[in-house]
């Protein structure tokens, strides 16, 4: 990991390092998944607020793509409008910026 990514303490405190990160990370997880545990998913909603970070819009986007490749079930996803990374939890019932909520209650109904 270069010493320059302003991330790599944490890496290192929550994983044990960038390898170990990889490895127990969603998408390390998911990859390294048994064909049994794959079967075994549910569909997925994958949930983004609109004003992420561009760089964890891309993560998002690897993340749908490799769900597609691997349980060759493409995962919905939603946009939670006006929010930022943080924001749509603490939106819930705070009688504001909840219609995230709204949409995913709707899905799981579907």
């Amino acid at each position: 990991m270069r010493p320059s990514n302003p991330l790599s303490s944490l890496i290192e405190q929550f994983y044990g390092g960038l390898e170990a990160a990889k490895e127990k990370c969603s998408l390390g997880l998911l990859r390294h998944a048994s064909k049994e545990t794959i079967a075994k998913l549910p569909r997925l909603l994958l949930v983004v607020a609109e004003k992420e970070p561009n760089w964890l819009l891309k993560i998002d986007d690897d993340f749908a793509k490799a769900l597609d490749d691997i349980t060759e079930r493409k995962p919905s996803r939603l946009i939670a409008k006006g929010h930022n990374h943080i924001s749509p939890n603490w939106a819930v019932s705070s009688g504001e910026g909840e219609e995230w909520a709204d949409d995913v209650i709707a899905w799981i109904r579907e």
